[in-house]
């Protein structure tokens, strides 16, 4: 039984994985307060579900992945001397950001159709993104009288590189399918009817490993972006130690030796 109105989550246990998708087609499912709250508490039941390794973001319909906020919204319309309200409210539109960029199960976004502004923020959040041939990209705050989102700009730039991000976010510009996947944003693109599918496949490939290699693996490699050589030295011996003592590490290691042997 799904327990949210605005997101409807699927967990298919039998391959690990959970299938998230934003369920507002009737507005390309634009973020309000409500699904962003549903989407905060489904991330933290799927972080602490142990039959769960990996997690699928969508958006429901043919059209949409997400065109982000719902500027219709009253959370969407602050002042900029409101600040009694909007600082609460820029809280809660954030929370589910960092938890998702901190998830620790793999996470590979299933990109169809028009994926903008805080949506685009989401899709780029993920590990993997895997896009239909029908989905389009692109930043529009510049043209509200905003910004991007600097972390999506930034998880960007390093896929696509400084000027190419920079000129979307400056000329509103969209990337279709193909673009994106030439450029590097996505990883690869498929007909609409396999985009999920394909999401799951990826998502029950990164479920077979154990939870803490995943968490690790993601983790360092974050905190590697940040660093110089040397750290990064000291970062990656202190993941081996960690991962050699672990159960998971022995029985696979042991099982590999018994197969062979």
């Amino acid at each position: 039984m799904n327990p949210y109105e605005l997101i409807q989550l699927d967990r298919h246990v039998d391959r690990r994985v959970a299938v998230l998708t934003l369920n507002r087609p009737e507005v390309h499912n634009a973020l309000n307060a409500e699904i962003r709250y549903e989407l905060d508490h489904a991330l933290d039941a799927m972080r602490a579900d142990d039959d769960i390794g990996a997690l699928v973001i969508t958006g429901a319909g043919t059209k949409a992945f997400s065109t982000g906020a719902d500027l219709k919204s009253p959370e969407s319309n602050h002042s900029v001397s409101d600040f009694a309200r909007y600082l609460p409210g820029k809280r809660m539109k954030g929370e589910w950001y960092e938890k998702l960029v901190a998830f620790p199960k793999g996470v590979v976004s299933a990109v169809n159709g028009y994926c903008a502004g805080s949506g685009l923020q989401m899709a780029v959040a993920a590990d993997v993104l895997i896009a239909s041939t029908n989905a389009k990209f692109w930043l529009p705050q510049a043209g509200l009288g905003l910004a991007p989102h600097v972390g999506t700009l930034v998880r960007m730039a390093r896929s696509m590189g400084q000027q190419r991000v920079l000129q979307m976010a400056l000329t509103g510009r969209r990337l279709d399918a193909d673009t994106a996947l030439r450029f590097g944003l996505v990883c690869e693109v498929v007909s609409p009817e396999a985009l999920v599918t394909t999401a799951i496949e990826m998502a029950a490939e990164m479920a077979k490993a154990p939870k803490l290699s995943i968490q690790v693996t993601k983790e360092s490699f974050l905190q590697g972006l940040e660093l110089s050589w040397e750290q990064l030295s000291r970062v990656d011996a202190w993941k081996e130690f960690c991962m050699y003592q672990n159960d998971a590490r022995r029985a696979s290691h042991e099982a590999f030796a018994n197969r062979s042997s």
